[in-house]
């Protein structure tokens, strides 16, 4: 089955990147004493491994497995990926809205009105889930049909992902206008702002057109989400 190779592919894209990095990772994070940070670190990196690595153990089983079988193991596996993909979303976000509250001075307005929209993102998270994966499936656990709410799932993280950068954006020419733009802090959550509104627009645009005229989306986009998710911390 050709969704297995790609999710047997981005399992090994994740652990060729842990090998790769372990020095790095060793030293500037596992030696901070931090605790957000830490945590952070530890969600976005080894809850991806973890869940690409049952992933594989799914789709190897579904791949052997007759289409009866099949079916009945479609839950647990969809309500794996979902929660997968959930918490490190859910995680990313707290970050960049951490970063994007150190960066504003920790305003005691901005960081209530960012708790708020993070928790209602989640809610809209366990409203999009719960939705996805009471839909009927074809033998390999394909929705026969995208949910509704893979349109608001979609919007909320445009949303999300579009006011951080705007945040940041506006600090940083602040910064540019004051003369205090090489400041290494201002530039790194510029940078990274940047780069996860680039990824994750990225994926989107790409997987909205094919969810929506297609109306099939699912273990298609599982295999590389939980890569670009981490790469973006």
């Amino acid at each position: 089955m050709r969704f297995e190779l790609y999710i047997v592919a981005g399992l090994a894209i994740l652990v060729y990147d842990h090998l790769l990095n372990w020095d790095q990772e060793l030293e500037c994070v596992w030696k901070h004493r931090h605790w957000f940070i830490t945590t952070c670190f530890f969600v976005s990196r080894y809850v991806a491994l973890a869940g690409q690595t049952i992933n594989v153990v799914f789709s190897s089983t579904f791949a052997s497995g007759d289409g009866a079988e099949n079916v009945e193991n479609c839950f647990p596996w969809t309500t794996l990926q979902f929660i997968t993909v959930l918490v490190l979303r859910g995680n990313m976000e707290i970050f960049m809205m951490a970063q994007v509250f150190a960066l504003y001075e920790r305003n005691r307005l901005l960081g209530i009105i960012l708790a708020l929209w993070f928790l209602l993102s989640r809610a809209i998270d366990i409203y999009s889930c719960l939705d996805a994966i009471n839909g009927e499936t074809d033998k390999f656990c394909i929705p026969k049909k995208s949910p509704d709410s893979a349109l608001w799932f979609s919007a909320a993280m445009v949303f999300n992902q579009s006011l951080l950068w705007y945040l940041t954006f506006r600090k940083y020419r602040r910064a540019v206008n004051e003369g205090w733009s090489t400041y290494p802090v201002i530039r790194l959550v510029f940078r990274d702002n940047s780069w996860v509104v680039m990824a994750i627009g990225g994926v989107i645009v790409a997987t909205l057109p094919y969810t929506f005229y297609v109306q099939q989306l699912d273990h298609v986009i599982f295999w590389y989400v939980p890569f670009v998710v981490p790469r973006t911390l």
